[in-house]
């Protein structure tokens, strides 16, 4: 098992935000950063000459770059938290029939760490609310069908609706 640390760890982690669907997404971070920051100055430029509406946009523009870079550091974070936690479930299907040794064998016995193990069980109550989401997804369906049945049976009272 390799150590928190390691690069042996952190490399598939982070190799998910590599790939040329995430590069496009970072090449369009870096430029709506760069733009944002333009408006600032080319709004600080408008605010010098006099439009004194443009001083609260000289502020502005800057503050919406440093949102969009948190949101970015939080998405990006987020991807991989989720790589993480893919990764540890793979290697949980494909280690339950594997005999490890020595110090392996006791770390395997302990379970996953800590971090991991809520992150697993995070993404198992994802799942319980995606199945009460359709179960109440699936009664919505069926009232919706029982209305359009109701409009469709009574000509007199709802002749308008059709």
């Amino acid at each position: 098992m390799a150590a928190v640390g390691s690069t042996e760890f952190t490399k598939p982690r982070w190799r998910a935000v590599l790939r040329p669907k995430w590069l496009c997404w970072h090449a369009f971070a870096v430029v709506a950063f760069l733009g944002m920051l333009w408006l600032g100055d080319w709004q600080w430029h408008c605010a010098l000459s006099g439009n004194t509406l443009s001083w609260a946009y000289t502020f502005e523009w800057p503050l919406f770059a440093i949102f969009g870079v948190v949101f970015w550091v939080r998405t990006v974070r987020d991807e991989v938290g989720l790589t993480a936690i893919r990764s540890a479930r793979k290697a949980g299907q494909a280690g339950t029939g594997a005999a490890a040794v020595g110090a392996e064998k006791g770390a395997a016995a302990a379970g996953p760490e800590p971090d991991v193990a809520a992150s697993i069980a995070a993404a198992d109550d994802d799942a319980g609310l995606t199945r009460s989401y359709r179960r109440e997804s699936e009664s919505q369906e069926a009232y919706a069908a029982r209305l359009v049945a109701e409009i469709r049976g009574d000509r007199g009272k709802w002749r308008a609706l059709r």
